[in-house]
């Protein structure tokens, strides 16, 4: 049997939230994750990274319990993870031109 490292899974999530989720294969947590991340960062820093936090460690130990064989083991999709991480980068220059778009209206356009 396959086992994953744990501590990849760890890394993937700390790098890019919900990363370490697409490595162990559970794709819906892998895209909430970043999305409860970026929700928190509308509110305060604090929400956003409990949400980060909570994907590090909930990524560790899913590895570790698919390795354990307590839920079922599922194959990492190295296909999945790469579109996950262009879409992170997609996310964060949409992030950039809304905040230039409404820094530009707050500020006022100089000329």
């Amino acid at each position: 049997m396959s086992s994953k490292n744990p501590g990849v899974a760890a890394l993937c999530s700390f790098i890019f939230p919900g990363l370490g989720q697409i490595y162990n294969g559970d794709i819906k947590k892998g895209i909430l994750i970043p999305i409860g991340v970026v929700i928190g960062l509308f509110f305060l820093m604090i929400p956003s990274f409990i949400v980060w936090v909570y994907g590090i460690y909930n990524a560790y130990t899913t590895t570790k319990k698919m390795n354990d064989g307590e839920i079922p083991y599922i194959e990492t999709n190295a296909m999945h993870m790469f579109i996950f991480v262009i879409g992170w980068f997609i996310l964060a220059f949409i992030i950039l031109m809304i905040s230039a778009f409404i820094a530009t209206f707050v500020f006022g356009i100089t000329s």
